[in-house]
């Protein structure tokens, strides 16, 4: 009996080394209250991120959902376990009317959660 339980153990053990991992993106915040923001500037913000998961991750694309915002080019696109990295996005207030924005940026890897929605907000004055 006692055999058998070392047999089913170590078989469990076997099979779940054979189940791959994957990577994970943690993001410190997904979202930032940019608070009053002036109009004729270019404002430079970050989101900081670390792949908690056992795999490397990909960064597929970062693409933002308004031609207000450039996102600076990723310095590496392959990130490894325990890794952080950030995206930093500069936000031309001049392409923006005065007035409450928000913004969204998505995020694409091969990720566990492949897909990440970012948010910016805020007043323009």
């Amino acid at each position: 009996m006692r055999y058998t339980s070392v047999i089913i153990g170590v078989s469990v053990l076997f099979f779940m080394a054979m189940i791959p991992g994957k990577g994970h993106l943690k993001f410190d915040e997904s979202f930032k209250d940019l608070g009053i923001v002036k109009q004729g500037e270019i404002n430079t913000y970050s989101f900081s991120y670390t792949n908690s998961g056992d795999k490397k991750v990909r960064m597929a694309s970062v693409v933002a959902a308004s031609t207000c915002l450039h996102i600076q080019t990723i310095k590496d696109s392959i990130i490894e376990p325990e890794a952080t990295a950030e995206i930093i996005v500069d936000f031309d207030t001049n392409k923006h009317a005065k007035g409450e924005f928000a913004f969204g940026i998505t995020v694409n890897s091969n990720a566990d959660n492949r897909e990440v929605k970012l948010k910016m907000f805020g007043v323009l004055e």
